[in-house]
């Protein structure tokens, strides 16, 4: 009976070591179960700080944005009046540090955003006559020391150039 006692304690220790196995893969899966929810739920963190970090970029772009919007309509309507008194496109680029396109394109965004006297409401009373005087006559290029240019001051560039 030996081999019989025999049989039944190796079958016995099988049992135990198969057992010990499964045990140990069913806790190996908890352990996987619970660090893939924290995988997943770190992933779900940084998708979320990727849109807050999107939504602040996005509005602070827009600020900056009107910042500058702000500062070329300041900067147009500065270099308009300094032309409106007579100096020329290429004075206004020395002076300013500004190239003559760039001077050209702030004083288009100014006139082409700056209300319009002749836009007044039915009973004439317009805002920009409430609020600013009438503008003082254009001297001619004659008059202001410069040969032929046409009114605007584009020393004959056409509409493409000045759109620059």
């Amino acid at each position: 009976m030996a081999t019989t006692d025999k049989k039944v304690s190796a079958r016995e220790l099988a049992r135990k070591k198969v057992a010990a196995q499964r045990e140990a893969q069913r806790q190996r899966d908890k352990d996987n179960e619970t660090d893939l929810a924290t995988v997943i739920q770190a992933g779900d963190t940084v998708a979320a700080a990727e849109a807050v970090r999107d939504k602040a970029i996005l509005a602070a772009r827009s600020k900056c944005d009107d910042k500058i919007a702000g500062a070329h309509a300041r900067m147009g309507a500065a270099l308009t009046a300094i032309r409106d008194r007579g100096e020329t496109i290429a004075a206004l680029a020395e002076l300013s540090d500004l190239t003559d396109g760039e001077v050209r394109r702030l004083i288009k965004l100014h006139t082409d955003t700056a209300p319009n006297p002749a836009r007044s409401d039915s009973s004439g009373e317009g805002a920009a006559e409430a609020s600013e005087p009438p503008a003082a006559p254009q001297p001619s290029a004659a008059e202001a020391g410069e040969p032929d240019t046409p009114p605007g001051g584009d020393h004959g560039q056409g509409p493409a150039a000045l759109a620059s």
